[in-house]
């Protein structure tokens, strides 16, 4: 497990179920984070076309990060269908 991610769990599991993002990430990995929940408001499973020409538009992306976004694309079609068939 990365440390990341296993400071984030201690935070969730702590009494105060507080996560203070500033303790776990560098400021680099912040303006990373921030990037990602800004381009994650952009979509909805509604607004797919709408929110990736958005985001082409506003945000430099390189090939991972293009990866990352059509799998969270991807995310989106397989909950639809979950809960269509649910």
């Amino acid at each position: 497990m990365t440390k990341i991610i296993k400071k984030f769990i201690e935070g969730i599991e702590s009494d105060e179920n507080n996560i203070d993002i500033k303790e776990i990430l560098s400021d680099s990995d912040i303006k990373v984070f921030e990037k990602w929940v800004q381009i994650f408001n952009s979509i909805t499973p509604f607004t797919i076309k709408d929110g990736l020409k958005l985001i082409d538009s506003s945000f430099t992306m390189g090939k991972r990060d293009e990866v990352i976004l059509i799998s969270y694309i991807k995310f989106f079609e397989q909950k639809l269908k979950h809960l269509k068939e649910g």
